[in-house]
């Protein structure tokens, strides 16, 4: 029998409702049951036309690497959220994704769990009044006044201006990362000044939170006064290493003169 001829058949089957539908745990089954002397189909196989249940190739390869890992690992930090992922991967496996799009889906959604997971936002701060929650009376600092509800680390001043204090983070030789309210620079004075902060100021608004790393030389001294220097000592001193480095934190900020 031609394709177009079964074709037929079928919808003449399916237009005179002679066709048994049976549910099971797994979907939903059809038979035909058409008399072919009629033009009708007639089928000895039930066929599933619904699936219920099923899960998609994703979330089925997932649940068999998440059961490795809890024999493998058993304390593995993963374990405890197993039911979360398995659902993430389940509507992620049903969206459908293409061989193109998948890599690109998988690494957006990734990232957005770990912004919200870290109380960060996903999307650029905008700095409305309805962001900002007063904290005058738990601040010692008389310019602060404001903090973003968005994102911890952006505050605003009386006069209006707002800053971000993970605008840039130092970097030691030995690869230690430390915020500092000022790092000395070698050359040139930046806006006048010889020394650099991790907070900076917001350009404008809508504003995405950016950190820039920087190399800095670190010296331990004896005393706070940094007479001699000594491992040991507990007294650090840091200098920007290339002040190049900063030309594209600049360019994102603009200077913060706290003084």
């Amino acid at each position: 029998m031609e394709k177009q001829e079964a074709f037929k058949r079928v919808l003449e089957t399916l237009k005179n409702n002679k066709s048994m539908v049976e549910a099971r745990e797994d979907g939903i089954y059809i038979r035909l049951a058409g008399k072919e002397e009629k033009g009708e189909a007639f089928t000895l196989h039930w066929g599933k036309v619904l699936p219920i249940g099923e899960k998609s190739n994703t979330q089925s390869f997932a649940k068999q690497e998440l059961d490795i890992l809890a024999v493998t690992v058993p304390d593995a930090i993963v374990t405890p959220f197993a039911n979360e992922i398995l659902a993430l991967c389940e509507a992620f496996g049903k969206s459908g994704q293409s061989g193109g799009s998948a890599p690109y889906t998988a690494s957006a959604i990734s990232q957005a769990v770990k912004h919200l997971m870290l109380q960060e936002p996903i999307c650029p701060v905008t700095g409305i009044d309805d962001e900002w929650a007063n904290i005058r009376e738990v601040s010692e600092d008389d310019e602060m006044m404001y903090q973003n509800k968005r994102c911890s680390g952006l505050f605003k001043g009386k006069s209006g201006k707002c800053w971000y204090i993970d605008a840039i983070v130092f970097k030691g030789e030995n690869g230690n990362c430390f915020t500092s309210g000022s790092v000395d620079l070698q050359g040139k004075a930046i806006c006048g000044k010889f020394t650099v902060g991790s907070a900076q100021l917001v350009k404008s608004f809508p504003f995405e939170p950016k950190t820039f790393y920087i190399d800095v030389l670190q010296t331990e001294w004896a005393d706070k006064e940094q007479t001699e220097k000594k491992e040991g000592g507990g007294w650090w001193s840091a200098v920007v290493k290339d002040e190049k480095q900063l030309d594209k934190a600049f360019k994102y900020y603009d200077y913060f003169d706290r003084k």
